[in-house]
């Protein structure tokens, strides 16, 4: 057998027989798409109650820290309890915020315009 053989045998034999394989059906596309764009919709929920909690919790706990200052006023250090603690839970509040708006921003696209979430998926992963 020669290499010429061989190529022929790969180009008419082979070769279709590979690329009917790999060709995708509508149905099959149909199907990946909506369970990916399914897969969307529940991170981004998550995220979004995770979000959430940041921001309730931030939120009771500032409130709670302030009553905590008024009935004991210089029973703690006044460094840990005037800076450290509100920094913390300040830092939770705007990360609970952006975290929450940011994954609503993204449900709500996943939810009516499924098609733009795909391609703005497609392109942050050619940008990379």
């Amino acid at each position: 057998m020669n290499i010429d053989t061989i190529y022929n045998d790969f180009v008419t034999k082979l070769l279709p027989q590979i690329q009917q394989g790999l060709t995708i059906t509508k149905e099959y596309f149909g199907d990946l798409f909506g369970r990916y764009i399914k897969y969307l919709i529940i991170t981004n929920s998550i995220w979004a109650i995770i979000g959430l909690i940041l921001f309730i919790t931030g939120i009771v706990l500032l409130i709670k820290f302030q009553k905590i200052i008024r009935e004991s006023w210089g029973n703690y250090s006044s460094e840990f309890m005037g800076i450290v603690v509100p920094f913390i839970i300040s830092i939770m509040i705007i990360s609970g915020s952006v975290i929450f708006l940011a994954n609503v921003d993204n449900l709500i696209k996943d939810i009516y315009i499924p098609e733009v979430r795909i391609i703005e998926i497609i392109s942050n992963y050619n940008n990379d």
